[in-house]
């Protein structure tokens, strides 16, 4: 069987001059043209589909927005429109009640009635109406805003007028018409006058209509702002089919505007031509908004033409088919692209496999080379700190050995005697013996055990700090150092206060070793205080969020500038006969604590501040 397919192929391949490996590639290339094909119907049926879509919507959006702008001209022509007329009733409603006006209808004059036009003139130019007058009860003007015109409406009779006789029966009156002088077009708005006028007999006055004010508004500028006015929507958000649409800004010599009365007939228009006959034919390619005005059976026409919507829908279906085609056609191109690498990709991935095992196994070798260097390093650096500690604390134990020493060995024998003593006298001392003398022998033995302790806690400084701490009571704390401090205190009449001192708050440290650091500093604030009239100490606890801070403050003479940056600087001190280690000691101390010691700057005229920061205890359960 095979040799006659293999037979058949030669043959084949004879008779048109190809070679076997032609004849197979060219099978190949069929199933390769089926599947583009297939690709290419799927494409085209997907782009109608999306031209169809887009078209829909693109006509939509371009609908709606065409009658949101629609109406927001409308709305934007009818609020201008009604802004004139409400100002405008108001300026005659306000001059029916002036009585300057209506003193002008009641006693007459020339000087009178020119006082009221030269008024009704400045009132004009306010309100930028065209013609405010004053009809007596006949029809005639007595007064005008145009009194000094030659177009003067003084002395013309206006009683055949539909807004006066309007006025005079009903109170207020609107008219459109046309000007008998001006021959200019323009709406007028009425109100009448009324007063009190004396019977005829001669008795007591009664409310009569003593004429008519008016006042003619004339829309030419309202009109041309109409025909020029831009009719554009800016907040919408973005979208696509409006994106790919042309711009739908209506032509605005295309756009028409109407207002008509309650006659039908248009009586102001962006064409002044359509005036005073019924609004032309409406085409059906035109969106029409239609807002009622506040003169009744007045209504205002907006039409703007809606052709661009279909030029819209078909602009947006146009260019969506042409985008889609060109990510088809690059698409196809990307596929051929990608099926004719596939062949020499395949035959990289096994080259690729091998090299990628072996930069693996060579990676993982030198990852475990770093990670020995890494761990030599760390254990390097661990030695190189134990070093520098040891360092510092023999740097420690050179400056404080000679001193710790000396000292323990000068108090505790002294102390010891002192203890000695004062027990002795206890026990020599009749059970009927002064009270006062017992408590102050007990105190002495107990000031005595204080002092043995705080000179352990000096020998113990001197060596290595264990860093062991517990949760400790400050306010206890602050109290035992302000005990150790009162004999001085007292002799001298200083004042200490205690700020803020929660009863239930702790820190981490060693009680007796931050006793030392507060006497230190009691004591200095004692020292500088000496000789002032009102000596006083402020001890305040403020709690932070992760720390307290305790600030020794008093109203001393300050720290000196000169010294003030070098206070923690070894055997450096400004007293006579002071070592200079007390501040240093204490900052040691605080630092072992994790805290620290620091002093405010100087400021004239202000006491010494300094604040010691402590850290607070570790919630149970913690770890470091």
């Amino acid at each position: 069987m095979l040799c006659n397919v293999e037979t058949h192929t030669n043959e084949s391949a004879r008779v048109t001059g190809s070679s076997p490996k032609d004849v197979f590639a060219g099978a190949r290339v069929i199933p390769q043209l089926r599947a583009r094909a297939a690709f290419w119907a799927l494409a085209l049926g997907l782009i109608l589909a999306a031209m169809a879509a887009l078209g829909w919507l693109a006509h939509k959006t371009a609908t709606d927005r065409l009658t949101d702008e629609a109406q927001a001209g409308a709305q934007a022509r009818a609020q201008m429109l009604e802004s004139t007329l409400v100002q405008q009733r108001a300026v005659v409603a306000i001059l029916s009640d002036d009585d300057a006006v209506r003193q002008a209808l009641l006693v007459g004059g020339i000087s009178g009635h020119q006082a009221v036009s030269r008024k009704l003139d400045r009132l004009r130019a306010e309100t930028h109406g065209a013609v405010i007058y004053l009809l007596d009860r006949q029809g005639v003007a007595i007064a005008a805003s145009n009194w000094d015109e030659p177009a003067s409406f003084v002395g013309s009779s206006y009683a055949w007028r539909g807004y006066f006789t309007g006025a005079m029966r009903q109170g207020v009156a609107l008219e459109f018409a046309l000007g008998t002088v001006s021959q200019r077009p323009g709406l007028y708005l009425s109100h009448v006058i009324a007063g009190a006028v004396s019977d005829a007999t001669g008795g007591g006055g009664r409310d009569a209509a003593l004429g008519v004010v008016a006042v003619k508004v004339e829309f030419d500028a309202l009109e041309s702002s109409w025909a020029a006015r831009p009719e554009q929507i800016t907040d919408e958000p973005p979208d696509l089919a409006r994106d790919l649409a042309p711009d739908m800004t209506p032509d605005m010599t295309s756009v028409q505007t109407w207002v008509t009365d309650e006659t039908g007939q248009v009586v102001i228009s962006n064409r002044p031509g359509d005036r005073f006959a019924p609004p032309p034919p409406i085409g059906a390619d035109r969106l029409v908004v239609r807002l009622p005005l506040s003169p009744p059976g007045w209504q205002l026409i907006h039409a703007v033409p809606a052709a661009g919507a279909m030029q819209a829908a078909l602009s947006a279906a146009g260019g969506i088919g042409a985008l889609f085609f060109m990510l088809a056609f690059g698409l196809d191109r990307v596929l051929m692209a990608r099926r004719r690498a596939s062949a020499r990709i395949e035959a990289r991935i096994a080259a690729d496999t091998r090299h990628r095992h072996e930069l693996e196994a060579a990676v993982s070798a030198r990852t475990r080379d770093l990670q020995d260097e890494m761990a030599e390093r760390r254990r390097a650096e661990a030695r190189l700190a134990g070093m520098q500690a040891d360092l510092v604390q023999a740097n420690k134990l050179a400056t404080l050995g000679q001193v710790t020493a000396g000292l323990a060995h000068e108090v505790n024998q002294p102390l010891a005697t002192i203890r000695l003593l004062a027990e002795n006298a206890l026990a020599l001392m009749p059970k009927r013996g002064p009270a006062e003398m017992r408590d102050n022998l007990s105190a002495i033995v107990r000031m005595s055990d204080r002092i043995a302790q705080i000179t352990t806690e000096l020998r113990s400084f001197a060596r290595k700090a264990t860093g062991e701490t517990r949760p400790v009571i400050l306010r206890e704390v602050i109290e035992a150092s302000v005990l150790l401090t009162a004999s001085r205190r007292r002799a001298e009449g200083a004042e200490i206060l205690i700020e803020n001192p929660d009863p239930d708050l702790r820190v981490a440290v060693e009680a007796v070793r931050l006793e030392q650091v507060l006497v230190n500093l009691i004591q200095n604030a004692q020292e500088a205080l000496s000789g002032r009239p009102d000596p006083q100490i402020t001890i305040t606890v403020t709690l932070g969020p992760d720390q307290v801070e305790i600030s020794v403050s008093d109203n001393g003479p300050g720290l000196d500038p000169g010294v003030a940056g070098q206070l923690f600087t070894p055997f450096l001190t400004s007293k006579p006969g002071g070592l200079g280690l007390g501040l240093v000691i204490a900052q040691d101390i605080l630092r072992d604590f994790g805290g620290d010691l620091r002093a405010d700057p100087p400021i004239s005229g202000q006491g010494a501040v300094f604040r010691l920061t402590l850290p607070l205890p570790l919630p149970e359960g913690s770890s470091t």
